[in-house]
């Protein structure tokens, strides 16, 4: 199987990269704007690929057309806005969830929504392949990030542009299902709840106090719930959402 990941030099990215390029049957490929993988495993092929200006790279493009595989492409392209650190100059939205002009929205739907439209077009240009897509969904499209969270006067907002974003590729996701999906192409999202990647002990009791199982998502539980939908999953799995959050998106 050839997996491509795009997005791959993220926390979640690099994870799950290595992960999978522990099976031996696996060839992974990460795609990333950086000139080096910032992953552990040698078995990565890394590829320095701006995908939202350049789409796929010729390699990868002749590596899919001479393989006769399955080919599965994991998008974690995301324009993310970090608000979980009061010391940190990561909080651009102090006083309100609207806080970014207009340019910085639209460069985060251009990024988080744009790469998955950008990948399902060059999924259609991939002739008779047997192809398994799977983007990843967030529960912020559609509940809002409590303030609370964030600090304890609820005057730290995470900007509404990711959730704006996210949401449309919800919408994305259901046309792509509709109009494209078929016997060698299925699409299925992963939708992850609140990853814990080291945020401060004030989000993590705030947020955790929500979720039922009283715990964040880990990247364990990620790398679990992909391994099944690639290599498990049947193949009438197809326009399905998995929900990975702990029981939040219900409980709230």
């Amino acid at each position: 199987m050839n997996i491509i990941i795009l997005g791959c030099n993220g926390k979640i990215g690099t994870f799950i990269t290595d992960k999978l390029a522990n099976y031996p049957n696996n060839k992974v490929f990460g795609l990333d704007i950086h000139e080096n993988y910032n992953g552990k495993n040698k078995e990565v092929n890394y590829f320095k690929n701006d995908f939202i200006k350049k789409g796929l790279n010729n390699e990868i493009r002749k590596i899919i057309s001479e393989s006769s595989d399955l080919n599965c492409f994991i998008n974690l392209i995301a324009k993310d806005y970090p608000v979980t650190d009061s010391n940190s100059e990561m909080f651009l939205s102090k006083n309100s969830p609207f806080d970014l002009n207009l340019d910085e929205v639209c460069d985060s739907f251009r990024t988080t929504l744009g790469s998955s439209y950008l990948l399902l077009q060059e999924v259609m240009k991939l002739k008779n392949k047997d192809i398994h897509l799977i983007l990843i969904g967030s529960i912020f499209s559609r509940n809002l990030p409590n303030p609370e969270n964030y600090s304890s006067e609820g005057n730290i907002f995470k900007p509404v542009a990711y959730s704006l974003s996210k949401a449309a590729q919800n919408i994305l996701f259901k046309e792509a299902c509709r109009t494209l999906s078929c016997e060698k192409l299925r699409i299925n999202m992963l939708t992850l709840g609140g990853v814990y990647t080291g945020q401060n002990k004030y989000f993590v009791e705030k947020y955790t106090s929500k979720v039922p199982m009283k715990k964040m998502v880990n990247l364990n539980d990620i790398s679990d719930c992909l391994n099944w939908i690639l290599f498990k999953s049947p193949q009438i799995v197809n326009g399905c959402e998995f929900l990975v959050d702990g029981g939040w998106t219900l409980a709230n």
